[in-house]
């Protein structure tokens, strides 16, 4: 019995010993686990501490004049150094447009108005609610402001003189009579303008299940996207009656004219030019459709792979470009303008 008892007594004990000892190995355990969670957390708060705040950090610098040749033609960019650098959050979201020495730039949902007189002069700041994401004007000085689902606003001398439910994202003529109007998978509408009042009606130009972007010059209409039967990014150019003049790109990626996301077309004396902001290129053509070329983004403005989102032309045909560029110090993103001139 006392034997009995004895064997009890240290089988407890042994017991006893082992619950101890995986006590203090799972405390062990958990006490490193605690210390890697805390030096994670300090390196974590370290590398934020360490990665520069925009103030904080190196504005974008470049050579002030580019050149470079698209075949046989010499073009010529001009950074335009803003007042102070101009910071963005949403790389995809400007936009520029302009009417005789007036220039705004939408970007990210802030509209701003500048003068234009060989650089770029800040004038104010324009009130509008969150969610725009277009601008055009016309040769009159009335600014039109569109989005998905939100009304058009015109904008004359910094107010806000009309308001239109109906169109969707717009696209306005430089003459101010009719414009251009989108929503993602729907049929293209025709907006027309008669003393501020807009009506809406379809303007069925192609399929457009694909539709990325549109946009109106002097004497076409474009429509970027997809085409059905290939995939690949095409720009179709059409007059105002609806007869389909010119398709640009379309073509696989083994060649020069491969597209990949248009953001903006400009129509000037010597052909057209698109403004790709996912191949970080500029594409120019001649006026019968012809291809001339392509020009990188470091050739043509000195920056390291921005997104070109916009451009309008000036009252002497040369084009401001607008984009958006990450600082070498990944401080921040800055939007920068160039003004453009040769082709």
């Amino acid at each position: 019995m006392r034997r009995k008892n004895k064997r009890r007594v240290i089988f407890s004990v042994v017991f006893i010993c082992l619950a101890i000892m995986c006590c203090i190995g799972c405390s062990q355990k958990d006490d490193k686990q605690k210390e890697k969670t805390e030096e994670k957390k300090e390196q974590t708060e370290k590398e934020t501490e360490e990665k520069k705040k925009p103030e904080d950090g190196t504005a974008f610098q470049t050579e002030r004049v580019h050149e470079a040749m698209v075949a046989d033609i010499k073009i010529s960019t001009e950074w335009i150094e803003m007042e102070e650098p101009v910071l963005v959050d949403d790389i995809f979201s400007g936009r520029m447009t302009s009417s005789g020495n007036t220039v705004w730039i939408l970007l990210d949902e802030k509209l701003k108005e500048y003068t234009w007189s060989d650089t770029l002069t800040f004038v104010r700041e324009i009130e509008i609610e969150e969610g725009y994401e277009e601008i055009s004007a016309d040769d009159n000085g009335n600014l039109y402001v569109s989005g998905f689902m939100k009304p058009m606003l015109t904008i004359c001398d910094g107010e806000i003189v009309a308001s239109n439910e109906g169109p969707g994202k717009t696209v306005m003529h430089k003459g101010g009579a009719f414009g251009v109007s989108s929503f993602p998978h729907s049929k293209l509408e025709k907006v027309t303008m008669n003393e501020a009042i807009a009506a809406v009606e379809p303007w069925n130009l192609m399929e457009t299940e694909n539709l990325s972007e549109t946009d109106i010059t002097e004497n076409y209409v474009y429509v970027m996207g997809s085409d059905p039967s290939t995939d690949n990014h095409t720009v179709w150019a059409f007059d105002f009656d609806g007869n389909q003049k010119f398709v640009f790109g379309n073509k696989g990626m083994d060649n020069p004219d491969w597209l990949g996301a248009v953001t903006q077309m400009e129509e000037t004396a010597q052909g057209f030019i698109a403004f790709d902001g996912n191949m970080r290129k500029l594409y120019f053509w001649k006026t019968d459709g012809t291809f001339v070329g392509a020009l990188e983004d470091d050739a043509l403005f000195g920056t390291n792979y921005p997104w070109i989102s916009a451009a309008t032309k000036l009252p002497d045909g040369s084009i401001l470009v607008g984009m958006a560029e990450e600082r070498e110090d990944e401080s921040a993103d800055e939007f920068l303008v160039y003004r453009m001139s040769g082709f």
